[in-house]
């Protein structure tokens, strides 16, 4: 009898472990997202400024009206500044970030001016299209020459 017991003990255990291979399977997804993308429709113009001797600061207003604040010994009239315009075209609902590098102002041989740009943003993290207005606080330094200065506005997107 034990022998009869021991046997199919043998034979269940065997039969548990007959198996060579075994599988499983997981689902796997893919969400296609459209591309972010960021066009510029307005450049940045702080308008015409009298250099003075002192130097001072130079404000645009990062908003459609994009006000500038100046101040008097500086201000020249008949100019009409303007806010930088930007167009973000993102997938609703994904999140992403917006970078916005200080530059410069030159002119050939003269002394650059700095720009620290603002945006009408108040959140760091936005989703789906955007517009973004681009102002800032340029300083003019003191006898700034007077000549023609540009620069470039860099607004970066990307996803998070």
């Amino acid at each position: 009898m034990k022998r009869i017991a021991l046997l199919a003990m043998l034979f269940v255990s065997a039969l548990g472990y007959s198996q060579g291979s075994s599988n499983a399977t997981a689902t796997s997804n893919a969400i296609i997202v459209s591309p972010i993308k960021i066009e510029s429709s307005q450049d940045l113009n702080f308008g015409k400024i009298i250099g003075s001797a002192t130097g001072g600061t130079v404000s645009i207003e990062a908003s459609a009206d994009a006000t500038r604040t100046i101040d008097d010994d500086m201000n020249a009239p008949g100019s009409t500044p303007t806010a930088a315009i930007f167009a973000v075209t993102a997938e609703a609902g994904q999140l992403y970030s917006v970078d916005v590098e200080a530059s410069t102002l030159k002119a050939d041989g003269q002394t650059p001016m700095t720009l620290n740009p603002t945006t009408n943003l108040t959140e760091t993290s936005i989703s789906g299209n955007r517009t973004i207005y681009v102002g800032g606080a340029l300083v003019v330094n003191a006898n700034q020459v007077p000549d023609i200065y540009s620069g470039d506005v860099k607004v970066t997107v990307s996803y998070e």
